[in-house]
C-alpha cells in the first residue's frame, strides 16, 4: 500500500521546515547579539575599573595642627654619592690616655677636596680641640672626650661627648654631620627645617615627655646636637636645667622623634638610636 503525499501536504511540510530554520536562525542571531552585549559590558566594566585604580589616589587627611615635630625627614628619591662622599670617612686625630685623661677627637677625611669637610674640621678644631687644650693645660683638671661615629648610606656622622673633671654641670655634646650625597655639612638649624620643627617646639615636646611629676618647668634649654637614624628620622641631644636652688640639676637627654620619648644616658654615654 503506497501513501501519496499531496501537494498541500508537501507545501505545509515545507512551511514547517522553513519556520523551523527561521526559528533556529533567529535564536542564533539573538545569542550572538547577547554575546556581543556581554562582551561590550565586560570591556566597559574592565576599562572603568582600570581607570579607577590607575587614576584615583587616596589623599592623606590632614589632622589637627600639633606642636609635635614631623617624623618624616628624607625624600625617598634615589641619589648618588658625591665625589668627596665616595671616599669620606672619620678618623681619630687626637687620642690622649695620659694620666686621668680619656680623649678621642675625630676628623673628617676624603681623597677628594671638599669645602664642607674642611668646614666640619674647622668647627671641630674651634670647639672640641679648643676645649681639650684648655682643660689639659689646667692643673687638677682632666678632659674626658669620647667619640662615636656612624656611616649610614647618606650621612657620615660623629657624636662627641665632652667634659672636664671635676665637673658639676655634667657632660655636653657636639655633633658633626656630613651629607655624602650633597657634599655639605648639615647644621642643627638645617635639621629643624628637615624635621619641620623649631627649638621652641622641641622644648615643649621635651617638657611633655618628661616622666617626672614635678611641676617645675625646664630652663636654659639647649639643642646641643642631632643625628639621623638609619631610617632617616632625627634624634636630638638636648641639655637643660630643672628645679631650683639646692635642688637645681642638669640633664643631658636624647629626644627621638619616632616615639616622642626622652631617653636617659647609658653606660656608653648619651643615648643613640642608630
Amino acid at each position: 500500500m503506497s501513501i501519496q503525499i499531496g501537494l498541500k501536504e508537501r507545501v505545509g511540510y515545507s512551511k514547517i521546515k522553513m519556520n523551523y530554520f527561521a526559528v533556529i536562525l533567529h535564536r542564533r542571531r539573538r545569542d550572538k547579539i547577547m554575546k556581543r552585549k556581554i562582551v561590550s559590558l565586560f570591556i566597559a566594566v574592565l576599562t572603568l575599573a582600570l581607570c579607577f585604580t590607575g587614576c584615583y589616589r587616596v589623599q592623606p587627611i590632614d589632622g589637627p595642627e600639633s606642636d609635635a615635630p614631623s617624623k618624616k625627614t628624607e625624600s625617598t628619591e634615589k641619589k648618588t654619592l658625591s665625589e668627596a662622599g665616595k671616599t669620606a670617612e672619620i678618623n681619630i686625630q687626637i687620642e690622649d690616655n695620659n694620666g686621668e685623661n680619656k680623649v678621642q677627637i675625630p676628623k673628617f677625611e676624603s681623597n677628594t677636596e671638599s669645602a664642607a669637610i674642611a668646614e666640619l674640621n674647622k668647627e671641630i678644631e674651634d670647639t672640641v680641640v679648643a676645649f681639650y687644650n684648655t682643660a689639659n693645660s689646667r692643673k687638677n683638671e682632666w678632659p674626658f672626650i669620647t667619640t662615636r661615629s656612624f656611616d649610614h648610606e647618606r650621612y657620615l656622622q660623629t657624636v662627641v661627648q665632652y667634659e672636664a673633671f671635676p665637673n658639676i654641670e655634667g657632660p655636653s655634646v657636639k655633633t658633626y654631620i656630613y651629607d655624602k650625597y650633597e657634599d655639605k655639612a648639615i647644621t642643627v638649624d638645617e635639621s629643624f627645617s628637615i624635621a619641620k620643627t623649631t627649638a621652641d617646639k622641641l622644648q615643649k615636646s621635651v617638657e611633655r615627655a618628661r616622666i617626672t611629676n614635678d611641676a617645675a618647668s625646664i630652663r636654659n634649654f639647649e639643642v646641643q646636637g642631632f643625628m639621623f637614624t638609619k631610617s632617616g628620622d632625627i634624634e636630638y641631644f638636648v641639655k637643660y636645667e630643672y628645679n631650683s636652688g639646692m635642688d637645681a640639676a642638669n640633664e643631658l637627654m636624647t629626644y627621638t622623634l619616632t616615639d616622642g620619648e626622652l631617653h636617659e644616658m647609658t653606660e656608653d654615654g648619651v643615648f643613640i638610636a642608630e
